[in-house]
């Protein structure tokens, strides 16, 4: 099966899903070009430019961000030219890219949406930051997106129930993969004093919520530490930063802009417990934690949380404070949450899970018999 997909950034090193893909190449069931972008905005890395070759896996990467960003002319004939039978495009903002693709090759297109009816991650520009448009900008969309693509995979569980009957929709588990072979670390050899955060801090992401939760659990909590571990991407994490710079002199926090990955991960295999204080995503970071074993405190139900028995949920930085000393006296609670997290990890995300769906959901696709799109100054001009 001969496939072109279009990311936002794409290394198998360092994405998830890039991962389900070379399961799929490595075994030899797709062929694949991959159209990426250099800059990574959420994890907020650069990969090299120009192209990079593995079996049956091609990844050209072009400057800068690619959602939605330039691709030239060049770049659209190299992804054209595998004559690919679907394009896949990651995300709504890649669908003119796709769309260029397509009507090169013929093929039809499958947009894979993390979310796909949640109107909270909405970007506050798209609907000038005034409430009541959310829902009409964020419905807009959808029927733009949906008329672009014959097919739609979307990631939130918690949309299943409302997606599952709609024709053409598929539900694609987001990967948790085990980054580290190491087994999990033992609650006893963990610094149960700390707390850790990782990821790049945006208000998106929920920087105004962790400075909040941080600072009332350092107020509080004089047995705590907070460990973040992240770049400040924008103004409220610069906020939420310095209002926790006063623990730092202490070291009860402890800010560090970028670790490689496989010290992040040991970071939070040895940690009590992490905070996941984005509201809608921030899946990376869950997943990392459920796949070291360390329970996750979030901030409201979201994905795969489910409070109490593989996470807990603190929707007030008191309820945080409280969680996390329950946490550091309840060995009980804590091996629960831990071996919980590490079966949803295992069961329902992991790669194995992933990829076997993703091709499912690939031949599904070009089972449908769909045209491929047709250009018209309406999807151009989107």
């Amino acid at each position: 099966m001969k496939i072109v997909a279009i990311y936002p950034a794409f290394a198998p090193g360092n994405n998830e899903m890039a991962l389900a893909w070379q399961r799929l190449t490595d075994a030899g069931l797709v062929q694949c070009r991959v159209i990426a972008g250099g800059d990574d905005r959420l994890k907020a890395t650069r990969s090299a430019l120009g192209v990079e070759r593995l079996p049956n896996l091609e990844i050209r990467r072009v400057p800068g961000l690619l959602a939605p960003g330039r691709v030239d002319d060049a770049t659209i004939t190299w992804a054209g030219e595998l004559q690919p039978e679907l394009v896949f495009s990651a995300l709504h903002t890649s669908l003119g890219h796709a769309r260029r693709v397509a009507r090169f090759a013929r093929a039809p297109i499958l947009l894979h949406v993390e979310t796909w009816l949640e109107t909270a991650v909405l970007q506050r520009r798209l609907y000038l930051g005034i409430e009541p448009l959310r829902p009409l900008v964020a419905a807009a969309i959808r029927l733009w997106a949906r008329r672009q693509a014959a097919t739609l995979a979307y990631s939130n569980p918690r949309e299943i129930p409302a997606l599952e009957g709609e024709a053409g929709a598929h539900y694609l588990p987001w990967p948790q993969p085990r980054w580290s072979s190491e087994p999990v670390m033992p609650r006893a050899a963990r610094a149960l004093d700390t707390v850790v955060h990782v990821g790049f801090l945006t208000r998106w992401k929920g920087a105004a919520r962790l400075g909040e939760y941080g600072a009332r659990l350092l107020a509080e909590d004089p047995q705590a530490k907070l460990v973040i571990v992240g770049p400040a991407g924008d103004s409220a994490s610069r906020r939420a930063l310095a209002r926790l710079a006063p623990w730092r002199a202490a070291g009860r926090f402890v800010h560090v802009e970028r670790v490689p990955r496989n010290e992040a991960v040991a970071l939070i295999g040895r940690s009590l417990a992490v905070i996941s204080p984005h509201h809608a995503g921030g899946w990376g970071l869950i997943g990392d934690a459920w796949a070291r074993g360390t329970p996750v405190i979030g901030v409201a139900e979201h994905y795969d949380l489910e409070p109490g028995r593989n996470a807990l949920v603190a929707s007030t930085p008191a309820e945080f404070v409280a969680e996390v000393r329950r946490l550091r006296s309840d060995a009980h609670l804590w091996e629960k949450l831990s071996r919980a997290g590490v079966r949803t990890a295992d069961e329902k995300h992991g790669l194995d899970v992933v990829s076997t769906r993703l091709l499912e959901i690939l031949r599904a696709t070009l089972g449908r018999n769909v045209p491929f799109p047709q250009e018209s100054k309406q999807s151009c001009a989107a």
